[in-house]
């Protein structure tokens, strides 16, 4: 059986010796590598690995991936090892804010561009595709957002354990800012956040 016929079974660790195996018979710089890794990382979990799950992403740090920094961010927690919990949500961090950025940057130019096509008389079908690609960065970076308020609750539990009070203090109040401004001042989750009843997490 594959690793993900033994995963839909139930049989963690069969499937994370599947896993091995065919993440061993993989190029380094197979694409299929990092998929690959993430199952096994899951079966690991699943069967009380968490130290191995770890190990194998401790590993996998280089090229950038957002998923296995998340992850080693989650286990580092799990583990007590705060210190590094924090480097790895930071480092998310400061990728989503970048890609938050790109994604705002090419709105701009491509809404000038189609501003400056509408006041000049061109025809609107043939700004059609600029028009949808403006539609379609709108949604890309709507999307993106969604890291940071992740991100800034998971780093005020870590600065917590820290004993990082001014530091968790500036997370959830970052936290709060974007939950008002993504779902509006009346929504009821923005207003239990605002009482202090609504924790941190969205």
């Amino acid at each position: 059986m594959t690793g993900d016929e033994l995963l839909r079974a139930g049989r963690m660790r069969a499937a994370a010796v599947a896993y091995r195996r065919e993440l061993a018979a993989l190029a380094p710089d197979c694409p299929k590598r990092t998929g690959v890794r993430h199952r096994l990382a899951w079966a690991l979990l699943r069967s009380g690995g968490s130290a191995a799950a770890l190990a194998l992403y401790e590993e996998a740090r280089a090229p950038f991936d957002h998923h296995t920094w998340r992850m080693l961010g989650d286990l580092y927690a799990r583990a007590g090892r705060f210190a590094d919990a924090e480097e790895c949500y930071r480092t998310l961090l400061s990728w989503v804010v970048e890609q938050v950025v790109a994604q705002y940057a090419a709105m701009l130019v491509l809404g000038r561009l189609l501003h400056s096509g509408l006041t000049k008389g061109a025809c609107l079908a043939v700004l059609e595709p600029l028009r949808a690609g403006l539609n379609r960065r709108g949604a890309l970076w709507r999307r993106r957002t969604l890291g940071l308020p992740m991100l800034w609750s998971l780093l005020a539990d870590v600065y917590d354990r820290l004993g990082r009070d001014g530091a968790a203090a500036a997370c959830r109040e970052n936290f709060q800012r974007y939950w008002a401004w993504f779902a509006g001042p009346d929504h009821p989750s923005v207003v239990a956040l605002a009482n202090g009843n609504g924790g941190t997490h969205a």
